[in-house]
């Protein structure tokens, strides 16, 4: 059987015809149905379909125009400019044999609403809907526009105009119907709105094809289009040479049919001729809900929109950071070239502050300025700012009354010049440096300067020569003039205003009016301005790396390593440059280590883990927070790691439940902390975290974190910062300082050593008493299992001073609250390797699955026989496993879990157990650690439930105390 060369017809791409109406010969736009409202005062084009060829002729107000359809029964003609009226007129339109009439036609002024979801925001929905409700204003109407996307242009719309009433207007644009309600008030004459709106839409999609072919900015865009769009050559192009893809495919594929052999897979449809149909798409909401509306005659725009483009061009430099303002160019251009009216008013809301949590605050104050910058570049726009009347915890505010009336305003002074109406509130007009203090003067003040809570006017910042950003103390001086002056700041050099997403700043001018976030004056380079760092120049640069570059593995600028021999001391400068300004920090110390590979950021490469004190901190930063000068102690947190809150012990002022200056490292995972804090007070230096995941969500900081975690964990707050640049320094020693260094090293170790000593000899003591057998032993490892995890911690660990052994033993201990038992194990050692007798986690993946020999018990568990038995088993390793008997081993089960199951190599499951063979019994068990201590399975003697070895016996909760210790007979 061949393939049908019908295939061709049902190819994934296809020409997607216009969507015309052809319910009757004669048919007309949505625009134009009963309740209209016509613009006056200019030609106003009236359009629609009949026959081909057919003559149509349209009255209206006295007005007869005739006109020929063309052969696609396509027809327009221009009715002569109209006067405001605001009684009902009807419009009688005939072809041939068929006549339709629209009903009940005003004519005045008309407008397009348009935007996201609070241009679509209903009424009901509103502050003011119950006064709306009670008393429409009957001459205003609105015909509201379906959602709907088109790859192609659609020429009609299922919809239809309504009258105000209060079985209507609830479900009214709010800011379009206040637009209006105002408009009327002042005009006294009727107003339609044409509402077109979509929440959490982008601007992309509204640009028609004209606007991005007519802007040079937005050209990218343009290119993507012209292969996705059926009406371009280019789409022609490549749907062509897919077309004949495919007929070459269908060719071959016949030939092998006929030669019975399989077939290959048709060629793949190229993404690029996919048609642009979401609505998130460029040109599909144009297309699909705006194009049936053009060209009806309209007065202008206003446009609510802004919140889904808002962080596109965060923190990006040069012509890139006006991204919005260039695609607003493209809107209008593409929309005034469509209703060929060059100088179409656009007026605008500014979006209000809100809290988007997982932005840096400064991200939505840029975006501000981008949209401030629309009115002074593009002619024939204004803004409005709502920075008062909006709602920080809510994205869509309520008060829509009040926007609806400022965009009014704004057409009635600037498209019906009534110049008396105030409609900007204050904008900056200059900035002059007068000593220490700033003077700004304003434009839009009307009768003066005001804040609309009676306070000094807040939310200014000033950033002078050699400090950044700080909070300036403001005064109105006169009419029209603020001064500004900021205890820090001696040369100021620039202002910013409501910088900051949250911002709902006070100044306004005498009509109530406010003022819109700015910023104005040039930085200077922080980096490079001369820092009071008294021993700098002792130091020498080892590493430096951007930040803005990390991942799992840091990649350094420079790298320094070779050429360091030896040193004594090690610093720290870390710089930030975000939206609270330039900050940096210098922070030096007596050297923790003498490996220079270590003293970086600790990645998993590095193997470098310090969580340690640190003595002789010399801490220098512009930070206020950060206390200059030298500190006796310190901390240190490094490791590649996760880690928890719970404090080490020994360290002062930590939490248990905030993550600060003494965390515990969890060993796994691989979040990663660099911290270094000074001991007393309490205080974060720096911290740098959670690098893996790249620049904008690794926390990082200077000083504590005032809100959070006070070492800036889970802050990821990368992206707020522009510069993250991080310098590593070392102090170099010569030979003998070198020698000096090294003594005192082995010093302090044989001290620690011995202390640690100490604290075995007292633990084997505590033991003696029961196990007479433990004075031959030296306890090596000690584990509050009430802290078990992924990871094991030891608060006794002697690892390092055991060089020998010939027995090992295990002496677990478990209290419920009401009684408390034990058992002691000793037996041949089954390894030589000290750091494989502890508990078999994955950071030390051990595994032990073998004949114990000579074992000793003592217990007072009353299930567990003490003695001396000649052969057990042990099973340690940190993996799943199961019951299966895989080794035969002598009386185990292949059904329940006991001495003798399989261990898997694969999971987290975990076993620590130790057996007698004959009778095969349990000596005592630990599973299931990597879950935490309640969910661990522990025991002693055999478990009663279905598990002889507590496997799923999940009973960690049980006891209130579990602890094990593991001791050596050392051997010469």
């Amino acid at each position: 059987m061949k393939i049908h060369w019908m295939y061709r017809y049902i190819l994934l791409f296809s020409v997607i015809l216009l969507t015309i109406p052809n319910a009757t010969a004669l048919d007309l736009p949505a625009a134009f149905t009963d309740h209209a409202v016509l613009q006056h005062g200019v030609s106003v084009p009236v359009w629609g379909w009949t026959d081909n060829n057919a003559q149509v002729e349209v009255t209206f107000q006295g007005h007869t125009i005739t006109t020929t359809a063309n052969a696609d029964g396509e027809w327009q003609l221009k009715l002569p400019p109209l006067k405001p009226s605001k009684t009902p007129a009807n419009m009688s339109i005939r072809s041939g044999s068929e006549s339709t009439t629209v009903k009940d036609i005003l004519v005045g002024e008309v407008w397009l609403c348009s935007g996201q979801s609070n241009m679509e925001w209903i009424l009901e929905r509103s502050l003011s809907f119950d006064n709306v409700k009670q008393n429409p204003n009957t001459l205003i109407r609105m015909i509201t526009v379906p959602r709907k996307t088109s790859s192609v242009r659609l020429k009609s719309a299922k919809t239809k105009w309504q009258t105000a009433s209060s079985n209507t207007v609830g479900r009214w644009s709010a800011v379009g119907y206040h637009f209006a309600e105002k408009l009327q008030q002042e005009l006294d004459m009727p107003v339609g709105m044409l509402s077109i709106s979509w929440g959490g839409t982008l601007i992309e999609p509204w640009i028609p094809i004209e606007g991005y072919q007519r802007t040079p900015e937005v050209e990218d865009i343009y290119n993507k289009i012209k292969l996705s769009s059926p009406s371009t050559s280019e789409y022609e192009t490549a749907a062509k040479k897919y077309v004949n893809k495919v007929e070459d495919w269908i060719q071959k594929s016949n030939d092998q049919i006929d030669k019975q052999k399989p077939i290959s897979s048709a060629p793949a449809f190229p993404k690029s001729l996919k048609p642009l149909d979401s609505n998130r798409s460029p040109t599909a909401l144009y297309n699909g809900m705006i194009n049936p509306f053009v060209p009806y005659a309209i007065k202008g725009v206003i446009w609510y929109q802004g919140e889904s483009n808002h962080t596109q061009d965060a923190n990006k430099i040069g012509p890139a950071r006006w991204g919005y303002l260039h695609k607003t160019k493209a809107l209008l251009a593409g929309w005034r070239y469509l209703w060929d009216n060059p100088t179409l008013p656009y007026y605008f809301v500014q979006i209000a502050p809100y809290n988007y949590k997982n932005n840096a605050p400064d991200v939505l104050p840029q975006f501000w300025e981008s949209q401030a910058e629309i009115e002074k570049q593009l002619p024939n726009t204004g803004m409005v700012v709502v920075n008062d009347i909006g709602n920080i915890s809510d994205i869509h505010p309520r008060n829509k009354l009040d926007v609806g009336h400022r965009l009014a305003n704004l057409a009635l002074h600037e498209t019906y010049g009534k110049t008396e109406i105030v409609a900007r509130g204050p904008q900056l007009r200059d900035m002059i440096v007068s000593g220490n203090q700033l003077r700004l003067n304003f434009n839009n003040a009307a009768d003066g300067l005001d804040t609309r809570d009676g306070k000094s006017p807040s939310h200014f910042e000033i950033a002078g020569t050699k400090t950044s950003w700080r909070k300036a103390k403001a005064k109105i001086e006169s009419k029209d003039t603020i001064i500004l002056s900021a205890k820090d700041i001696n040369q100021p050099v620039a202002v910013r205003y409501a910088w900051d997403m949250l911002a709902e700043p006070n100044l306004i001018n005498s009509v109530g009016l406010p003022t819109g976030a700015f910023r104005h004056g040039e930085l200077p380079d922080y980096s490079k301005v001369e820092k009071n760092i008294p021993d700098r120049d002792q130091y020498t640069v080892v590493y430096e790396a951007d930040l803005n570059k990390a991942k799992k593995k840091i990649v350094y600028d420079i790298n320094n390593t070779n050429d360091i021999q030896g040193f004594d001391r090690i610093a720290y400068m870390l710089e930030l440059n975000g939206d609270q300004g330039y900050q940096w920090v210098f922070v030096s110390m007596d050297a923790f280590t003498d490996d220079i590979q270590k003293i970086a950021v600790p990645t998993a490469d590095s193997k470098a883990v310090f969580q340690q004190q640190l003595d002789n901190l010399n801490v220098y930063s512009n930070n206020n927070s950060l206390k200059n000068g030298n500190h006796k102690n310190g901390n240190i947190e490094f490791w590649a790691t996760n880690y928890k809150p719970n404090k080490q012990s020994g360290v002062a002022s930590a939490s248990d439940e905030a993550f600060d200056h003494s965390d515990t490292n969890s060993k796994d995972g691989d979040y990663g902390s660099m911290q270094i804090h000074i001991a007393n007070p309490a205080e974060t230096v720096f911290a740098l975290n959670h690098w893996v995941e790249g620049s904008k969500t690794l926390d990082i900081g200077i000083g504590s974190q005032s809100s959070g975690n006070a070492d800036w964990t889970f802050a990821k707050n990368g992206g707020r910062y522009k510069l993250k640049k991080l310098t590593v320094l070392v102090r170099k020693a010569d030979p003998d300082v070198m020698a000096a260094i090294e003594a005192k090293r082995l010093k302090k170790q044989a001290i620690a050593a011995e202390q640690k000593r100490k604290e075995s000899k007292k633990l084997k003591s505590k033991l003696i008493r029961s196990i007479p057998e433990i004075r031959n032993y030296t306890a090596v490892y000690t584990t509050n299992l009430n802290n078990a995890g992924p990871a094991i911690s030891y608060d006794l660990n002697i690892s390092d001073q055991i060089e020998s052994f010939d027995r090992i033993a295990y002496y677990l201990e478990l209290d419920d609250g009401s009684k408390s038992r034990w058992i002691y194990v000793s037996l041949d050692a089954f390894t030589d390797d000290v750091q494989k007798i502890g508990i078999p986690t994955l950071q030390s993946p051990f595994v032990f699955q073998t004949t114990a020999k000579n074992l000793s018990v003592l217990t007072n568990h009353p299930n567990v026989t003490a003695g001396k038995y000649p052969t057990g088993h042990i099973e340690f390793w940190p993996y799943n496993y199961g019951p299966n008997n895989q080794l035969n081993i002598p009386n185990a089960s292949q059904q329940i879990y006991d001495h003798g199951d399989a261990n898997k190599n694969t999971g987290d499951y975990g076993s620590m157990q130790i057996h007698l063979l004959n009778p095969a019994s349990t000596l005592f068990a630990i599973n299931n650690w990597y879950d935490g201590a309640r969910k661990m399975d522990i025991g002693i003697g055999n478990s009663t439930g279905k598990s002889r070895d507590w496997t799923f016996a999940k009973n960690g909760s049980q006891y209130r105390m579990k602890t094990l210790t593991i001791l050596v007979r050392e051997s010469n």
